[in-house]
Parts: C-alpha cells; structure tokens; sequence
C-alpha cells in the first residue's frame, strides 16, 4: 500500500512541476519582473528582456517562483560583472558553468556575452543536455569522484 502511495505522491508531483513550468506561466512571470514595479536597474530589465523564459520541469531551483529565479541569475551576472572589473577583462572569449543545472544562471549568461563559446557541465546529464539545446552550450558531463593526477 505505501509504494502505491509513494507512487501516486511521485507522479502527482512530476504533474505539479510540468504545471508550474509552462512557458506561459514563466513567461508572464518574467513580463511582471519586467514591469516598472520591480527593483531592476536599467541594466539588469535590458538583460533580462533578452533572456529565454522557458524553464525545465526538471529544474529543483524553480519552485515556481519566477522573481526569484530570474533575480538570481540576474545577481549571478552582476558579481560576475564586478569580478571581470577588478580583474580588467573586457572581453570574455569562453565560460564554463559548472554546475550548470538547467541553465537558471546560464541563461543570463549567453545574454551578456553573446559572442562567446559555453560549456554546461554537470553532473545531471539532463541539465546539461537542456541547457546544450536551449542555449547553444557545448554539453559535457562531470562525474562525482575526484581524480588525482598526482602520483
């Protein structure tokens, strides 16, 4: 009885994430983000025009909360932003995103730099693989043990 309910609980929850991860509701989720209301800077509102709405059902770091979802990407691309300033790079050629999820950072990130090359690595295959056919990303998967070069 209990592995018939553990069942049922599973796929009501897989309904229930597809559900919350429409792309009509993800992207009206964005159009409110958009709206004068929010606390986006000018430049935060013009990347995040440019960033893909469409979320993977997959993705645990969607709750179905879009403000907050986009807001750490978007926070995600400011620190990276700060950092490429204090190290005097102007021009980023290639970026790795490790982990990479289902691209709730990388999403940004192929908005912001746009002639660059992405790699999505992570240990869900899945992930990386949405995030290779979502946003150009060259997939590559990590494995969990450490492997040590020295002898």
């Amino acid at each position: 009885m209990e592995r018939a309910a553990n069942s049922v609980k599973w796929r009501l929850g897989k309904l229930r994430r597809r559900l919350r991860a429409l792309p009509l509701r993800t992207r009206r989720q964005k159009r409110r983000l958009l709206s004068g209301n929010s606390s986006l800077d000018d430049s935060a509102r013009d990347l995040l025009r440019r960033v893909e709405s469409r979320i993977s059902p997959k993705d645990g770091s969607y709750a179905g909360n879009g403000e907050h979802y986009y807001k750490t990407g978007l926070s995600a691309i400011r620190a990276i932003d700060e950092a490429l300033t204090e190290a005097r790079i102007a021009t980023v050629q290639s970026v790795l995103d490790l982990p990479c999820g289902y691209g709730r950072v990388l999403r940004c990130l192929v908005r912001r730099f746009p002639h660059a090359k992405f790699t999505a690595c992570d240990l869900l295959r899945a992930g990386a693989d949405f995030c290779a056919k979502m946003f150009g990303a060259e997939a590559v998967y990590s494995k969990p043990e450490m492997v040590s070069n020295t002898r």
